[in-house]
């Protein structure tokens, strides 16, 4: 029996921006190709905007919201619970630049086998 492809999509706020667009256009896309798409985002206190996840939803893309602040146990635990909670995902995309270092090693706990960070699109 054949498994489809998942791909979890995390990005630090889903704030209006160039990143967030980019999820925003490359998600429904890779998602009408078939693979599974998860996009996560980590939030600190300031919620990102809602509208860019409704955008998403509509796409048929599952989203989840995580929020990240408090002490460093605090969001440890939150980051490695986050993770945990998605279940089997083949692929983990970061793009959150340098902030994404803390969520590799807890991407890798959760049995996410290729991570991938994404710094920078020229």
């Amino acid at each position: 029996m054949k498994r489809n492809l998942s791909v979890l999509f995390e990005i630090g706020q889903m704030n209006v921006g160039g990143p967030q667009s980019w999820l925003c256009d490359i998600a429904p896309a890779l998602r009408r190709r078939g693979p599974k798409v998860i996009v996560m985002s980590f939030e600190g206190r300031e919620p990102g905007a809602l509208v860019l996840l409704q955008r998403l939803e509509a796409e048929g893309i599952e989203t989840r919201r995580v929020a990240v602040w408090g002490g460093r146990r605090r969001r440890r635990r939150a980051i490695h619970a986050a993770f945990k909670t998605v279940g089997r995902c083949d692929i983990a995309h970061f793009l959150s630049d340098a902030y994404s270092g803390p969520y590799l090693p807890s991407a890798r706990r959760g049995g996410i086998p290729v991570r991938i960070i994404h710094a920078r699109t020229p």
